[in-house]
């Protein structure tokens, strides 16, 4: 007895420190890891689909460029359009709906090999992740005050940043052994992030008890909407530097002191996929129909005229805050 008593108290005392390290542990524990694995995922599947259209169905350059936008565009549409239909429903809810859905389309364009089939199931790919980042990002800025929200947001910036840049170095190795494991990692990725936002919603009791489903006008505690016009100027930018991005290869702030964060995120996101499905598309139909010339002109164009658009939004609201002092 005198053996058993000492062990007992030691498992007494871990108890108490488990459950006061579980409750510590709130949404960024579980929405920064589940940033980077879902962008190191997005990077590697999106990296992989080139050479999979290739390879296995010896697609054109320009079909290739139209595949590797139609994810972006069906996201496009699930950002405006999905959206409103499950604001009742809890981010974490939907993301691990999400990522158990873009695993599954993921594995149907492994095993149906049928060309018009893999842009049905990429495209429902895009809708599936229209339901993860949106989400997670109004989840993330929910109850938070600038300084707190600048913070978290460079956190956030860095952990998905980061798997944007890892994420076709990775996918490289991988598609040295085999050609299709980049697209295996992801799927992998996508259901491991399923067990993990799952396991937290059970375990961490701050997870459990999180009942923040979306925002909704007047739904701060003022219902005061103090975010910057500077958002205009900011979303031509987007659209513009994306679409750039997407035709040579291929930030979000969490529109603090609105009280339709929610909104502003889908509008943020809707505008860098149709940068990036435009870039994609119209980059790859420019380089197939004339030469790279063409493209690297087309985006020198582009940068100059979003900058311009830019400057004449500044000017406009430097003159309409003029006129509201007077």
């Amino acid at each position: 007895m005198t053996q058993i008593q000492p062990k007992r108290r030691v498992f007494a005392f871990r108890r108490p420190v488990r459950r006061a390290f579980l409750t510590s542990l709130g949404k960024t524990f579980v929405i920064l890891p589940s940033a980077f694995l879902a962008a190191l995922a997005v990077g590697l599947v999106s990296f992989g689909m080139i050479f999979f259209m290739r390879d296995v169905y010896n697609a054109p350059v320009g079909l290739i460029g139209w595949f590797s936008a139609l994810w972006t565009l069906s996201y496009f549409a699930g950002c405006i359009f999905l959206r409103p239909l499950l604001t009742g429903l809890l981010p974490r809810y939907s993301m691990i709906l999400a990522t158990t859905l873009m695993g599954i389309w993921i594995l149907c364009i492994l095993l149906i090999r049928s060309l018009v089939l893999s842009f049905l199931f990429y495209g429902l790919f895009g809708v599936s992740l229209s339901l993860f980042f949106p989400r997670l990002m109004g989840w993330l800025s929910q109850r938070m005050n600038d300084r707190t929200l600048d913070r978290v947001m460079a956190r956030f910036n860095l952990s998905w940043s980061t798997a944007t840049i890892i994420s076709p170095v990775l996918g490289g190795l991988l598609f040295e052994r085999n050609s299709l494991l980049p697209i295996v990692a992801s799927m992998g990725i996508f259901f491991a992030l399923t067990l993990l936002i799952g396991a937290a919603s059970i375990f961490l009791p701050r997870i459990r008890g999180d009942n923040h489903a979306d925002d909704k006008p007047g739904s701060e505690d003022d219902g005061i909407d103090r975010s910057t016009p500077l958002r205009y100027p900011a979303w031509i930018g987007l659209i513009t530097t994306y679409a750039l991005m997407g035709i040579l290869g291929s930030v979000f702030h969490g529109a603090a002191g609105t009280h339709e964060r929610a909104k502003r995120m889908a509008i943020h996101e809707a505008l860098i996929t149709a940068g990036a499905f435009s870039g994609a598309s119209v980059g790859g139909t420019l380089l197939q129909s004339y030469s790279m010339n063409a493209v690297f002109l087309f985006s020198l164009g582009l940068v100059i005229s979003g900058a311009l658009l830019q400057i004449l939004f500044m000017l406009w609201i430097r003159k309409h805050q003029r006129a509201c002092t007077e």
